[in-house]
């Protein structure tokens, strides 16, 4: 018999995700943090609300717990959130946190039973967060940071230079947004020509970013540094990959 709306759809698991991959995926603030960039902030969270609950955009929580009265717990790894349960969050804290329930109610053998299902770590495929932007009204700031495609290091510093042009323009008030962007990617690019940076790892960019915003005093999140660094690294190790 088919579910009715409300009633708890049939669970579904990832098809061939992996670790590797699943690090790759925007956390929730990121995906939010991408389509701010083109739209205010109720679009923004009612798009991706509807792309989930359409499975449009693709939702993986790296573990979930079901729970369910007089029944031992289920636990699953990296389970792919099936659109209709975003018709059913008990809050909207997951943009911030990463971790979201979902309050069920379905019929067994007659009975009316209540399941209660907890996802942490959720991450969102970038691209159906990426042709969410394309299909919205731009609004007049910079586009999305989400790439479709790693580029080669060599066209590493044009996508920097590209990267601080583009956060230099100026707001309304005048004064240019992310103005200290052009000092980070300097930086950055002293320290690895230098060996003071491991690039091997996104991480040891994404904190090298962090610590020297913290000592310069700028007010960077980490969503926005691992945005950046994670576009770094990815050209980076596919010059390596070339050369090798």
């Amino acid at each position: 018999m088919a579910n009715k709306r409300g009633a708890a759809p049939k669970d579904s698991t990832p098809a061939g995700i992996t670790p590797e991959e699943f690090s790759t995926w925007l956390v929730p603030r990121e995906a939010l943090d991408s389509v701010l960039h083109v739209t205010n902030a109720e679009t923004a969270n009612k798009a991706i609300l509807r792309r989930l609950q359409g499975e449009l955009v693709k939702a993986v929580a790296e573990q979930s717990k079901s729970e369910i009265p007089f029944s031992a717990p289920t636990i699953r790894r990296f389970f792919e959130i099936p659109g209709p349960y975003w018709d059913h969050l008990t809050s909207e804290d997951f943009w911030n946190s990463g971790d979201v329930d979902f309050r069920l109610n379905s019929f067994h053998h007659l009975n009316f039973r209540e399941e209660i299902v907890r996802c942490f770590n959720v991450r969102f495929e970038p691209r159906g967060i990426r042709e969410l932007i394309d299909g919205l009204p731009k609004k007049a700031v910079p586009s999305s940071p989400i790439s479709s495609a790693p580029k080669p290091a060599k066209s590493a510093a044009r996508s920097a230079e590209q990267t601080t042009a583009v956060s230099a323009s100026p707001n309304r008030g005048g004064r240019p947004k992310y103005d200290y962007w052009d000092d980070l990617w300097t930086e950055m690019c002293r320290q690895i020509y230098a060996g003071d940076l491991n690039h091997k790892k996104q991480a040891n960019i994404e904190k090298a970013m962090l610590d020297w915003a913290a000592k310069h005093r700028h007010n960077m999140s980490e969503p926005s540094a691992r945005l950046r660094a994670r576009k770094l690294f990815a050209a980076l190790e596919k010059e390596d990959k070339n050369r090798g």
